[in-house]
């Protein structure tokens, strides 16, 4: 009987899937937290930047509202300092500009007090207009701006509220964005696309001065730094870090699940062995009487009939007895593997134990041409609490395998170190070694390469170092011999 050596273990298709699955969640959510977090920063940006925009057509409309655009009609581009007209429209945008930067400064609006300040720094003249179209205290600017400047249509500096650009040069202004500027002078305020300045983000909005007729006779250009704009840049910063760290956060988040379901898949397939070794058990106990009773008949017969009717040099009476010894050895195997853990434990010498199983395959080994090295560790002491004769079994079961892979002779070396807390077993062949796509079957149940194997050599080792509270590990590679490695504890 056969066990499939894929019984116990979770198909590599599943793994693979899983990992896969996990790879596309990390990358998803990713993906979902890192989208939802840019286009909130967007999603912000864009309203500041509407509502930027809104309170700067604000001031630019209503600044173009105030002046008169007859006045405009004749003022000269070449020599504009002249006009006395635009003397007070200066001190007028200069009043504008003031209680703008009072309105982002103080804790409210400007009152009725600033907008008859500005309306005073008219003069005599009727620079403002009409008070059905003057300055409404209700729409005052919320934030304050960087400046306000009239132009005149071809684009000449006409008046600037902070005199930074001087009266009659040709203001740059109107660089700024093109299709905003003709439509003002077209009769259509409008706002600029966000642009830097002076390692500033800014904004400008333009609105026309027109006359009794319509006609745009300037343009009002009012220009505001866009604050908000570097906490934006801050926000995205803080946003790079805060996605690293949550990717990392993420990614560890992955890699414990695939810990997790990896030894979730190694329990389930200690589960299966478990109970596949318990079914064993079970079915070895109920026929072991019934199967040794007839063993033992048929081999008493088998001697009789040779006896009888044997005849020298006849090896065919010999066939029933060789085949009787194998199946009492297989069953003796199986007794072995279902065998209690719990057995009768005391202290034992690993070197003594080992000694004794070389000195009952001596005549095999050297017949075989397998030169023995020993390599005990001299300064420590060897000993540990384990059942003598299970111990035994494990050293046997590993020479007759090191032994079956040398058929050419070689060397097989035990090397025993003292290590803390236990007792260290290596147990080294020079043989043919083992496949890779073999190797990590070679523990399981009923898994043999042997023609006429058992397959319970190898899983009757893993299991009494496992009932000892040991763990055995395997080294090979073709061509190059095969190690064996186990630790006993000291007290188990």
């Amino acid at each position: 009987m056969r066990i499939p050596g894929w019984m116990g273990r979770k198909a590599p298709a599943v793994e693979r899937a899983t990992l896969a699955g996990t790879i596309v969640f990390v990358f998803l959510t990713l993906a979902v937290v890192n989208g939802a977090s840019w286009w909130f920063l967007r999603s912000v940006r864009a309203q500041l930047e509407e509502q930027l925009a809104a309170r700067l057509l604000s001031v630019a409309t209503l600044t173009a509202s105030a002046l008169e655009g007859e006045g405009l009609a004749d003022v000269d581009d070449a020599d504009p300092e002249s006009s006395l007209y635009l003397i007070e429209v200066e001190e007028l945008l200069r009043r504008f500009h003031d209680a703008s930067a009072e309105a982002a400064s103080g804790p409210g609006i400007p009152g009725a007090a600033g907008v008859a300040g500005a309306r005073g720094a008219a003069g005599t003249r009727d620079v403002v207009r009409g008070g059905d179209r003057g300055l409404d205290a209700r729409r005052a600017p919320e934030r304050g701006v960087t400046s306000i400047t009239l132009l005149s249509p071809s684009g000449v500096v006409l008046a600037d509220a902070e005199g930074r650009l001087p009266a009659g040069t040709p203001s740059p202004l109107l660089e700024l964005d093109r299709s905003a500027s003709a439509a003002a002078a077209a009769g259509f305020p409008g706002t600029t696309d966000l642009y830097e300045q002076g390692g500033f983000m800014r904004k400008a909005a333009y609105a026309g001065v027109t006359d009794a007729r319509g006609a745009v006779q300037g343009l009002v250009v009012v220009e505001a730094d866009a604050e908000f704009f570097g906490t934006v840049r801050l926000a995205q910063r803080r946003l790079w870090i805060t996605l690293a760290a949550s990717g990392l956060a993420v990614l560890v988040l992955a890699a414990l699940f695939l810990r997790v379901q990896r030894g979730m898949t190694r329990i389930e397939s200690q589960m299966r062995r478990t109970e596949t070794l318990a079914t064993m058990g079970q079915m070895v106990a109920s026929l072991a009487h019934e199967i040794r009773n007839p063993l033992g008949i048929i081999s008493g017969a088998a001697e009789r009939i040779k006896e009888k009717y044997g005849k020298d040099g006849d090896e065919i009476f010999d066939y029933i007895s060789d085949e009787v010894a194998r199946l009492n050895a297989v069953l003796t195997a199986y007794l072995d593997f279902a065998r209690s853990s719990e057995a009768g434990r005391e202290t034992v010498s690993v070197a003594s134990v080992a000694e004794k199983a070389l000195v009952l395959l001596e005549n095999d080994l050297a017949q075989r041409g397998v030169e023995v090295e020993r390599d005990y560790d001299a300064g420590g002491r060897l000993d540990v609490s384990a059942d003598p004769a299970r111990l035994q079994q494990v050293f046997l079961n590993l020479f007759l395998n090191a032994r079956d892979a040398m058929p050419q002779g070689g060397r097989l070396t035990v090397a025993l170190r003292r290590v803390h807390g236990g007792v260290d077993v290596t147990v080294r062949d020079t043989g043919e070694g083992i496949a890779p796509e073999r190797l990590g079957k070679v523990f399981e149940p009923f898994y043999s390469s042997k023609e006429r194997g058992s397959g319970l050599g190898l899983a009757i080792v893993e299991k009494i170092v496992g009932d000892h509270r040991g763990r055995i590990a395997v080294e090979s590679r073709p061509g190059e011999g095969t190690a064996f490695r186990f630790t006993l504890p000291s007290r188990t």
